[in-house]
């Protein structure tokens, strides 16, 4: 059924290239916002703030609307002690914007050396990412994996519409039915108040007119009935489970 997501996928228009955002048209609409933080080496204090700004910026235009995922590589920790000064622009971003992990400081990082660990990578998740997904779990450290990074990772629920709508239809009058001297008549006789008025009001008069003419076809066409609607296609509830790693 992933044909018929809608999905989109974008760099920011404007920023760096450690962000990428992925839209999904769902109940409730998804956004994951895939980022790689810089590290320490070889990158200044102002393009890590630079890339946490724009991560600020996502959030505040999207954190109403959307079920947020932001995840990935984080490089500062959660739960390193004592914080470093990036640890802290980390958790002031995570407090601020009221995100909620459920890792608990197992390491996802390992240093080739096997002498230093850390908990850098994270899935984050604000209310309405919590309420479709399950708990993040750490894949921990196993023979296959070649990284020095294990995997994070979280199922999420996703129910969206399809293309076909449940749209009702009023039924056309069979005006080959109907019979006219009773229409001419009916409509004589149901607009002869509208003309009748001192004050010419438009909204008013359209309205009884639109009841004229109504009522004039429901009495010139045997067992028409304008409140009968037919459906239109079937609306269907897709809900697929899709793990986010």
């Amino acid at each position: 059924m992933k044909k018929n997501w809608e999905l989109k996928t974008d760099l920011p228009d404007h920023g760096s290239d450690r962000i990428v955002v992925m839209e999904i048209a769902a109940n409730p609409d998804i956004c994951i916002i895939s980022v790689y933080l810089p590290c320490r080496r070889n990158n200044t204090k102002d393009n890590f703030c630079e890339v946490i700004l724009e991560i600020e910026e996502l959030l505040g235009n999207n954190s109403d609307t959307h079920a947020l995922f932001i995840c990935g590589d984080f490089n500062p920790s959660l739960t390193r002690q004592p914080p470093n000064d990036r640890d802290q622009i980390f958790r002031d971003l995570v407090r601020k914007h009221n995100l909620h992990t459920d890792q608990d400081g197992e390491p996802t990082f390992f240093h080739a050396s096997g002498e230093q660990s850390a908990e850098i990578d994270y899935i984050l998740k604000n209310k309405l990412a919590q309420e479709i997904s399950s708990s993040v779990v750490t894949a921990g450290q196993h023979h296959f994996n070649v990284s020095d990074h294990t995997s994070v990772s979280t199922e999420i629920m996703i129910t969206f519409h399809d293309k076909l709508n449940d749209l009702l239809t009023c039924f056309k009058p069979n005006w080959s039915k109907c019979n006219k001297d009773i229409h001419r008549a009916s409509l004589r006789q149901l607009t002869k108040p509208i003309g009748c008025q001192t004050i010419c009001i438009p909204e008013r008069d359209i309205e009884q007119l639109r009841v004229a003419l109504s009522q004039a076809t429901v009495a010139s066409i045997p067992r028409f009935n304008p409140t009968d609607k037919k459906k239109r296609g079937l609306l269907k509830l897709e809900v697929q489970p899709s793990k986010l790693q």
